[in-house]
């Protein structure tokens, strides 16, 4: 029946336009690869999450990229391809577009046109990570005021703890006495310059 196919077409048509529309719509990076590595789709999610374009993800080979194959995620790839099984894995590390960041990544193989492909999906993760980072800094500053016996020990411990969220390769404390209304710097680490006076007081 003509009527009853043309049907069909329309909602096969309708429901490729809803996906398609949902894909674009996403947060989650989404893409689909050849087993060999090529791109074959990419949303926009993707290319903003690693910090490239559309256009430069989409012509990416995943096989090709170093992130992947330091990450651990070409390992995980070829086990779920072997297996028929999705997996799972969290990465961090730097794309290609030089953005550092950390993923929640899920890929699953899949059958287009009697070929297997691959579907990958990742979600930014690298507030929640810097989150994390940052509580376990805070924590190990304040077990650290709890454990040292003087502060010598301490502002060591806070620069080193630090050190572990950003680079502090220049980096001092300062305190402020009101009273005198003077600055002094009981630690002060700085690769060019040297401490402004010689007692750390200004």
């Amino acid at each position: 029946d003509i009527t009853e196919r043309k049907r069909a077409e329309q909602q096969l048509t309708e429901t490729l336009d809803l996906n398609q529309k949902m894909i674009a719509a996403s947060v989650m990076g989404i893409a689909a690869y050849r087993v060999s590595g090529e791109c074959v789709f990419a949303n926009e999610a993707l290319a903003r999450i690693v910090g490239g374009t559309l256009d430069a993800v989409s012509r990416s080979n995943f096989r090709l990229l170093t992130l992947w194959r330091e990450s651990g995620m070409l390992q995980l790839v070829d086990e779920a391809l072997d297996q028929g099984q999705a997996r799972s894995k969290e990465i961090l590390g730097t794309t290609r577009f030089g953005k550092n960041i950390a993923l929640d990544c899920h890929v699953a193989p899949f059958v287009s046109n009697g070929q297997p492909h691959l579907l990958v999906m990742v979600l930014d993760i690298s507030e929640r990570k810097r989150g994390e980072s940052i509580k376990k800094v805070v924590y190990k500053i304040s077990q650290a005021a709890n454990a040292v016996y003087n502060l010598k020990d301490l502002f060591n411990s806070i620069h080193a703890s630090l050190g572990e969220l950003m680079p502090v390769s220049n980096f001092f404390i300062a305190l402020y006495d009101p009273a005198r209304d003077e600055l002094s710097f009981p630690y002060w680490r700085d690769d060019h310059d040297p401490c402004p006076l010689p007692d750390g007081r200004v």
